[in-house]
């Protein structure tokens, strides 16, 4: 066992509206599983690169649909702030519109 500290997920605001659109079964299951997996260990997800530098993406898989977790870390307080929840299918392109 690590002595590696845990992180404590935060959302942006805008992320609440990601998480109304997925159904309930699939909201249990990203709380359960896949958030405490990057609670437990954010930096084990995908790094992005080029204008998303700085930013992490954990994927998965739910019912044959890939799922992103977009995120960035925050080490100094142990915090993983979640930007964007959501799948694959034109996630990019609304992470460019919401962070500009």
């Amino acid at each position: 066992m690590t002595d590696r500290p845990t992180y404590t997920a935060r959302f942006a605001t805008a992320v609440k509206s990601d998480v109304r659109k997925l159904d309930r079964q699939l909201r249990r299951i990203i709380r359960e599983k896949h958030l405490t997996s990057v609670e437990t260990d954010p930096f084990r997800a995908a790094q992005l690169l080029y204008e998303f530098r700085g930013l992490w993406s954990y994927h998965f898989n739910h019912k044959g649909t890939q799922y992103r977790i977009i995120y960035e870390v925050h080490p100094e307080e142990h915090i993983v702030l979640v930007i964007m929840i959501g799948s694959r299918e034109r996630l990019y392109e609304a992470l460019r519109r919401r962070l500009k």
